[in-house]
């Protein structure tokens, strides 16, 4: 559910091919950045939609054979709903709620100078990322349900060519490349049977059996500190800044709140930016997780 749900492994390679496919670009240099979110028009808002549709089949044939609820795995206009919503001042369609989220006002395609002008960075992590890691699980789980997924093949292919990958070869994660992503087939799973298996999805000899009782676990997520970018208002991305006094301080009391409500872990993840690791190990060693 939570990897189905997953904006990214759709908004990020949707965008990209929308503006930058042979269709659309005739690979000359632009004057401008295009804008990447407040940019998508009505072409790039079909391949959206024809992918987030996809995903929504995905979801659905997996709750019929195996009796599970994904109800949290939403379409994107939706999750731009629960995530957006009194902010976007028009939520007519899912164009109208990308070009009017205040969030991603000014933030253009990722791109790079080229004679006088610029060419989109087609390696960039919105491509290199979010197509092994997002998309091409959703692809994966697909071609196991047996269903069609036209629009995320068009992109898949498209995209693995721009990052010089092989993940798909005739439609098939079969590529020599599949063990780099999060798709089932780098782990050798391709039938319902070994997925279900491999997730912990008990079917008791029947795919519509449904789910055995889930072990419970907690799961806590920490929000990095302030950094320094954050006071001086600049958007940070993934420029790898420090955090700022009083970033520091938060983790300090992150940790001190843990350590009273008692939580021991098992294990942590952190990204490999220093603000989000100074968090995690301040906030560890203030509340006793050695």
């Amino acid at each position: 559910g939570i990897s189905l749900r997953n904006p990214g492994a759709v908004i990020h390679p949707g965008v990209m091919y929308g503006r930058w496919c042979a269709e659309k670009w005739d690979g000359k240099p632009v004057a401008e950045k295009p804008l990447f979110y407040q940019g998508v028009d009505d072409f790039t808002q079909d391949v959206l939609l024809g992918l987030t549709n996809e995903v929504q089949a995905v979801r659905k044939k997996m709750e019929e054979l195996c009796g599970i609820d994904l109800s949290d795995a939403v379409d994107l206009k939706q999750w731009y709903m629960d995530c957006y919503g009194d902010q976007m001042t028009d939520t007519s369609s899912l164009k109208a709620c990308m070009n009017t989220n205040p969030g991603y006002r000014g933030l253009t395609h990722p791109c790079k100078d080229a004679e006088g002008g610029f060419v989109p960075d087609l390696k960039y992590r919105y491509l290199s990322e979010d197509v092994p890691t997002g998309m091409c699980f959703n692809k994966g789980l697909g071609e196991i349900l047996g269903v069609a997924m036209p629009m995320t093949d068009k992109v898949l292919q498209w995209a693995q060519e721009c990052i010089g990958q092989e993940f798909m070869v005739d439609g098939k994660m079969t590529g020599k490349d599949v063990v780099k992503t999060r798709a089932p087939q780098a782990l050798g799973i391709t039938t319902l049977a070994e997925f279900c298996t491999s997730a912990g999805i008990s079917t008791t000899g029947s795919p519509s059996a449904g789910p055995r009782e889930p072990v419970v676990h907690k799961i806590v997520f920490l929000r990095h500190g302030e950094s320094v970018w954050n006071v001086a208002n600049i958007f940070t991305g993934w420029a790898d800044v420090d955090l700022s006094p009083a970033g520091e301080m938060e983790a300090v009391e992150a940790g001190k709140v843990l350590k009273e409500k008692g939580y021991k872990f098992d294990v942590v993840f952190t990204s490999v930016l220093r603000r989000s690791i100074k968090t995690a190990w301040t906030a560890l060693m203030n509340s006793e997780n050695y």
